[in-house]
């Protein structure tokens, strides 16, 4: 990978409040935000209000994991079987999201997730997931890259419930 993009989360379920800010080389070339129903996305300077779709998405990821919201999908979930990914025992899991699909990589060993991938444009993409630490009280895979962006992604904190002052969505 060419560098780290630095991410932090900040999340309070409970008030749907979420703030995802990325670093790179020490400066935020990347902002979402999440309050009251309204997403916006700040990059390059430029402010945005999402679409519905992406709020929802968002929305659908406040637990952090995306596993409690499949939960409540379990007839959009097919088990496939057992194979490796990136070296390890897996078993993996296809996930259908209104025709789009996922496959889902779960280490026999540990159960975390190790690695997703789909397909966008005629392209497959697969992101992996590794080196999980306690972070804000949860187990989280620090980095995270996929086979289009020559970087990586690196969790720096994640503030599970945190007190968000509304003040930070003006």
């Amino acid at each position: 990978p060419q560098g780290a993009i630095k991410i932090i989360d900040r999340v309070s379920v409970k008030k749907k409040m979420y703030i995802q800010t990325w670093l790179a080389g020490g400066n935020v070339i990347n902002e979402t935000k999440l309050y009251n129903g309204t997403a916006t996305m700040t990059q390059m300077g430029q402010t945005n209000e999402m679409e519905e779709e992406g709020v929802a998405k968002i929305t659908e990821g406040l637990p952090l994991y995306d596993e409690v919201s499949l939960l409540s999908n379990l007839d959009n979930i097919t088990l496939l079987g057992g194979e490796f990914f990136n070296g390890e025992k897996v078993v993996v899991m296809e996930y259908n999201d209104n025709g789009n699909i996922e496959k889902r990589y779960y280490s026999l060993e540990s159960g975390y997730l190790l690695g997703k991938s789909s397909t966008a444009n005629d392209r497959e993409i697969t992101w992996t997931y590794s080196d999980y630490k306690e972070i804000g009280g949860v187990n989280y895979p620090s980095k995270t890259k996929n086979n289009v962006m020559p970087f990586e992604f690196e969790v720096l904190n994640i503030e599970v419930n945190a007190k968000i002052k509304k003040s930070l969505f003006k």
